[in-house]
């Protein structure tokens, strides 16, 4: 049975809530797929990667199993997420709360604090477990927590790239843009608005392109109808974004 996509603009499909969390799905256009979560935070990973990361060719949630041995015996360990790139390497990725991966970083602490003393080093031993299993399946590791996730703007920044990602503007809107960006000095959405139809959107379709990996926007700020940004291709003829982006 095919699998249908989630509609455009569905960042996060929540498909089930649950007492410890959500479950859904994010689409990513580019492989025509969607790939599931069992967190906000998870959701919130696969956003970023669907929005600023072109080069991934398949993602799989929940891949496979892999055997771990630590200083309290063998267990089985299964990743969240296996990403293909499109350069060959391989990556696994674990996304877990700050607080499971730094105890003592946690808000309500339980215990004297030899327990807690011992929970940081089963959890730095545990996690050096999956680096080194990962490593020896020919696999980068990367373990993420909020620290890395949920960062802004970038993360809104993904949200609203999304709601144009693989949407079906019209040829001739698309030509337009592409004409004005190859033709004219635009550096900034509401430049590219002025050589537009008026009927055009400059905005959205400005988001769609970087999505396509033809723009590429300022991520330390958040985007917005002012926001600069440059053609990908031209990047080192134009040395002055960062000065322009910040400016």
């Amino acid at each position: 049975m095919t699998r249908r996509l989630p509609k455009q603009g569905s960042i996060r499909n929540v498909v089930t809530g649950r007492s410890d969390g959500y479950t859904g799905r994010v689409p990513f256009a580019r492989l025509l797929t969607t790939c599931a979560y069992e967190s906000l935070l998870s959701g919130d990973f696969l956003v970023q990667t669907a929005a600023f990361e072109p080069d991934v060719t398949g993602i799989d949630s929940e891949p496979f199993r892999i055997h771990l041995s630590t200083d309290d015996g063998e267990t089985l360990w299964t990743p969240d997420y296996r990403i293909m790139r499109a350069s060959g390497s391989r990556e696994i990725v674990e996304v877990k709360p700050v607080e499971d991966v730094h105890p003592e970083r946690a808000r309500i602490q339980r215990g004297p604090p030899d327990e807690l003393a011992h929970r940081m080093r089963e959890a730095a031993a545990r996690f050096a477990a999956m680096g080194r299993a990962a490593s020896e399946l020919g696999y980068r590791f990367r373990l993420l927590t909020e620290d890395e996730i949920r960062i802004e703007p970038r993360l809104s920044n993904a949200m609203l790239i999304l709601r144009y990602a693989g949407q079906r503007f019209p040829s001739s809107w698309l030509m337009q843009a592409r004409v004005a960006l190859a033709t004219q000095a635009v550096f900034n959405v509401d430049g590219l608005q002025a050589y537009l139809s008026p009927n055009i959107d400059a905005f959205p379709l400005a988001l769609h392109l970087a999505w396509l990996g033809e723009l590429e926007f300022d991520p330390t700020r958040p985007f917005s109808r002012g926001s600069r940004f440059v053609r990908v291709g031209h990047r080192l003829l134009d040395p002055t974004f960062a000065s322009r982006a910040n400016s």
